[in-house]
């Protein structure tokens, strides 16, 4: 299986923002052997956009790099954007993704119509170097990212961690795009009925943890870990009466057909 969304820099960095290579290491290496094919190791800066590379470097065949800026961060000057653009664009052939992007939810309007902005220079890029985009977009944030990605006519993206209407979700599943299911779906029916809608359809759900997000249930409020993928594949299949090693298989068949070979 794959892990379609984790800060893996966040992970293994220390303190002073340089990659604890040894704990790296060790990580990669139980991942491996737990079964984990690969991540898709999403940024939210700049300097975590190079940690991500530096990781692709050491990682080649287990990490797919996606370089972003998160937008329920502090947004970066307009000087490290636009670095941040020219690392996209110069690193194209390491890079499965842009991400992880979006819109805020939890800011005032001032804030968002400025991030919303980037989105929109973003969803362009996206759409020029034929890269998917992942979206962090929730509530009615995803529904405006949504029309964003529609207007630069993007064809890729993967909105993750979905929390959107029913009619939003349609339209996204319309569009051919993706979404996934977190550890929540071991304890929220929100995300057990997100699941079902998705697998009605006949679409393939993607399957990732955030780690190193903290969850509730049975994780008690521990840093995620991709090794919980088979947790979150169990009750992905309970919820939607289907077989493990069906869900698995397409999840794993639409990560490839997304994000590539790594």
């Amino acid at each position: 299986m794959f892990d379609a969304h984790l800060h893996f820099e966040a992970v293994v960095s220390r303190e002073d923002g340089t990659i604890d290579w040894e704990r790296a290491k060790r990580f990669v290496e139980r991942w491996r052997a737990g079964g984990v094919r690969g991540v898709l190791a999403v940024s939210v800066d700049l300097p975590s956009s190079e940690r991500t590379l530096e990781l692709k470097e050491r990682f080649p065949d287990f990490v797919f790099a996606a370089l972003g800026e998160h937008p329920e961060r502090p947004p970066s000057s307009e000087r490290e954007f636009w670095a941040l653009e020219k690392l996209i664009r110069t690193e194209r052939k390491r890079i499965s993704a842009i991400g992880e992007i979006g819109l805020p939810y939890y800011v005032g309007i001032e804030r968002k119509s400025a991030v919303w902005e980037r989105l929109r220079i973003f969803a362009a890029l996206g759409r020029e170097l034929d890269l998917p985009l992942v979206l962090h977009a929730v509530y009615d944030g995803a529904a405006e990212a949504l029309s964003t990605l529609r207007e630069a006519a993007i064809e890729k993206a993967h909105f993750h961690w979905l929390k959107a209407s029913d009619a939003v979700v349609e339209r996204i599943l319309d569009y051919g795009y993706h979404v996934s299911v977190t550890p929540e779906i071991c304890y929220r029916e929100r995300a057990r009925a997100l699941a079902r809608k998705v697998r009605g359809r006949g679409e393939p759900i993607l399957f990732e943890t955030d780690g190193p997000w903290t969850y509730e249930g049975s994780f008690g409020g521990r840093p995620a870990d991709p090794l919980w993928l088979w947790d979150v594949l169990r009750c992905t299949a309970e919820a939607v009466g289907e077989e493990e090693e069906v869900l698995s298989a397409f999840a794993d068949a639409a990560f490839l057909s997304l994000f590539g070979s790594s």
